[in-house]
């Protein structure tokens, strides 16, 4: 499966503009790839790379012939695809020969097949340390993946030992390219290191007002890694309320699915926003030079990056995400709540052309230093954003009621549930504890719809949605609305969907796929002087 993750980001490498340099905070307003319908104005192709973590990890889940727990782990706590870094170890007396900076000294080596690797470097370091972290070039020829993968590629590595070009100085150095190779960000970084990137720099230890409704609702900084390693153990979440206990699952299906929820939409999900209040701190800050005008823009293309994921860059507008945008694209079939107009089932939700819109506006914001008007559009996001959620919610709950009891539409639903709790009870705590003791782990196919429903539409005026905004689900192959799925609020019903087929019934697998990130791409790596290697679709799978 690494290979394959491999060979999807190796694709892209071939579009990018020259000049890149390593670092995912390049400020030169040079072009790079759209990210959907958004331009962004930093390099940050290697933030994208999270969906392919996400991709690795879960496919060792819910795969019966790759059933794998400790290696779907592995991803998540070591990584795989993003910020690669090397820790090399210098080999002359006198060490470093001069002082390097972060995200600006380039350093050169070789690899073991004697071709040229790029980084730069991940820290900053001075004359003399002996040992020093280099950030692999996101736009290098070759790729060096070692992380938590169980099959490292370590064709575009530097060799074990060398020497090393820094500023023009020829350093000697070693290391161990399967241990010493390692991931800067990973999945569960996101959410240990929150604590610290959740708090607003002008208020003190306040932490943003979002995550503020996580910590006070859950107790813990790191909720979501928490609910993470319990699901990987079978344990009790511990948590001060929405308490989750996966240790009444009887088989891994439960854990699979909670885990691949909880990785794409929990921990992705409150990343995301807080690069948005990021980014409207930074435009607060005094600033002389054009590198810092970019720091707020940069902090808002991560978001976009980590909204969206590599995958979509594929194909844009396919729907190929495994990431939240790809929720909202499949979320919005089944609600009817596809199109510009918000009244189709099928093509972009909906969500998704409304929050791009609201990206190019606030990166326009952000660089005439409109910061009044930037923190207004990343207050209209947020809503938005758990607009999906909602749905693959109540769409979730509207299956398990119609069938017999399955550990996996138990466990997604506990945990989209469980992204959704902190906000409902900072609108209504009782509607809160209503949506828990319905939706939480070991239901048995128990849950209410109706209960659900009106919990959540109860509190839609708070939580910043309408009936509209959330639709009905619709079947598609009758051409209209469930029985009791219509919209509320008297939003009209019928109408047949642009493109019948598709009955809620396939809510599951249609979710799933887009969660897992079945999209089977083989990649036949080629010499770069070839130029990218050929794809093809055929059906749901892209071919070499």
């Amino acid at each position: 499966m690494a290979q394959i993750a491999v060979g999807i980001k190796a694709f892209f490498l071939v579009s990018l503009c020259s000049g890149a340099t390593a670092s995912s905070k390049n400020r030169d307003l040079q072009e790079f790839i759209a990210i959907a319908s958004y331009q962004p104005r930093t390099d940050v192709s290697n933030q994208k790379n999270i969906a392919l973590d996400q991709y690795e990890l879960s496919s060792f889940l819910g795969n019966p012939a790759n059933d794998d727990l400790e290696a779907a782990k592995a991803i998540y706590e070591r990584g795989a695809f993003v910020t690669p870094i090397a820790r090399l170890t210098l080999t002359n007396e006198s060490g470093l020969p001069t002082m390097i900076t972060s995200d600006e000294t380039l350093v050169t080596g070789k690899t073991a097949n004697g071709t040229e690797v790029t980084g730069i470097a991940y820290e900053s370091f001075n004359p003399g340390e002996m040992e020093i972290s280099v950030q692999y070039a996101s736009d290098a020829p070759d790729s060096c993946e070692v992380g938590g993968l169980l099959e490292p590629y370590m064709h575009g590595c530097f060799a074990a030992d060398g020497e090393l070009d820094i500023e023009g100085e020829r350093v000697a150095y070693r290391y161990d390219p399967s241990t010493d190779n390692y991931n800067g960000r990973t999945l569960q970084q996101f959410s240990t290191g929150a604590s610290f990137t959740f708090r607003d720099p002008n208020a003190g230890t306040e932490y943003f007002d979002e995550f503020e409704k996580f910590f006070d609702y859950y107790g813990k900084a790191s909720y979501a890694d928490i609910l993470i390693q319990a699901a990987f153990n079978k344990t009790n979440t511990g948590f001060r309320n929405g308490n989750l206990d996966f240790s009444t699952y009887l088989d891994g299906d439960g854990q699979n699915a909670a885990i691949a929820t909880a990785t794409a939409y929990m921990i992705l999900g409150m990343e995301i926003i807080g690069k948005l209040e990021h980014a409207v701190v930074q435009c607060d800050l005094p600033c002389e030079t054009d590198d810092c005008k970019l720091d707020p823009v940069h902090s808002l293309d991560e978001a976009v990056a980590f909204w969206t994921g590599v995958l979509e860059d594929f194909d844009q507008g396919s729907g190929r995400s495994n990431l939240l945008y790809g929720l909202a694209d499949e979320t919005c079939r089944q609600f009817r709540t596809c199109g510009v107009t918000g009244d189709s089932t099928e093509g972009t939700s909906r969500v998704n052309i409304d929050l791009f819109q609201l990206f190019r506006t606030m990166q326009e914001q952000l660089l005439g230093n409109q910061c009044i008007e930037a923190r207004a559009s990343k207050d209209r996001m947020i809503p938005l954003m758990f607009l999906p959620l909602i749905q693959a919610t109540l769409s979730n709950v509207f299956l398990a009621k119609s069938m017999s009891f399955d550990e996996v539409v138990d466990g997604e639903g506990a945990v989209l549930a469980a992204a959704l709790l902190p906000r409902l009870a900072s609108c209504n705590f009782e509607d809160a504890q209503r949506l828990y003791l319905q939706m939480r782990v070991g239901q048995h196919g128990v849950a209410g719809y109706s209960e659900v429903r009106q919990a959540l539409e109860r509190n839609y005026e708070c939580l910043g949605v309408t009936c509209a905004d959330v639709g009905g689900l619709y079947d598609r192959d009758r051409g209209e609305y469930e029985a009791e799925g219509a919209p509320c609020g008297g939003v009209a019903q019928g109408g047949g969907g642009t493109n019948p087929g598709l009955a809620v019934g396939l809510f599951l697998g249609g979710m799933v796929a887009v969660l897992l990130g079945f999209v089977l791409i083989r990649h036949r790596r080629r010499n770069k002087s070839l130029g990218a290697a050929e794809f093809a679709v055929e059906g749901d799978h892209v071919i070499a």
